[in-house]
């Protein structure tokens, strides 16, 4: 899945009820595929760590010869995105188009949050923005063509200093300065278990159950 958060002024924007800041739910395929909370398309359908694995599996059915077959023995339920990535890496064209449509779908939902919000930056922490560079790179070119404003300045993207911890530590923060401690606390506890989700999602190849979310790549 895809967890997030919104940084305004120095503090976490949550919105008028305390739940906003899902950018894992915003709906960026019509009638697409079929998301934990109920909804079809959601953002975190494609812009996941959980999302290449399914999309590997799929995509090593028609293609066995794949790298990324070989790498995890001939088992496609020992897929994870790290073997995913490092194949797309070594040039195997399987493990390319799916990192590839994997970026393709992370770009589209940032430029979304650009039109919306104009942010000073964009974040990537979770278990994916372990590729590095790699990932960032790709990233940056996917997205400078869909800017809406060609010739104005648009929101940097970079990675969370802090990687796969910068949720938990987002989180905490957030209930130091909200008074919304209830619903700030539901949200760390949510935001936790996701990020243990991703990576597992990210090192060991396990799919949530259809109960869970999982902690993902973007925070801004």
């Amino acid at each position: 899945g895809v967890g997030g958060g919104i940084v305004i002024g120095g503090r976490p924007y949550s919105g008028a009820h305390g739940i906003g800041s899902e950018i894992g739910h915003m709906i960026i395929k019509m009638d697409g595929e079929p998301c934990t909370c109920g909804n079809k398309g959601c953002f975190e359908r494609y812009a996941s760590a959980t999302a290449i694995i399914r999309e590997a599996k799929r995509a090593v059915e028609k293609h066995p010869e794949s790298a990324i077959l070989a790498r995890c023995g001939g088992n496609p339920e020992k897929i994870n995105a790290k073997i995913v990535i490092d194949c797309a890496k070594e040039g195997d064209a399987t493990a390319k188009q799916v990192f590839d449509d994997y970026v393709k779908a992370l770009a589209h939902g940032i430029v979304s949050i650009f039109n919306v919000l104009d942010p000073e930056v964009i974040v990537l922490g979770g278990g994916v923005s372990m590729a590095g560079e790699y990932l960032l790179d790709a990233v940056r070119a996917a997205v400078k063509p869909l800017v809406f404003f060609k010739t104005l300045p648009y929101p940097s993207i970079q990675l969370a200093q802090l990687g796969a911890d910068a949720g938990n530590v987002g989180s905490r923060g957030g209930i130091a300065r909200d008074g919304r401690y209830r619903i700030a606390r539901r949200q760390m506890e949510h935001q936790e278990n996701n990020q243990r989700d991703d990576q597992c999602d990210w090192n060991e190849g396990q799919e949530p159950s259809k109960n869970e979310h999982v902690w993902s790549p973007i925070l801004f």
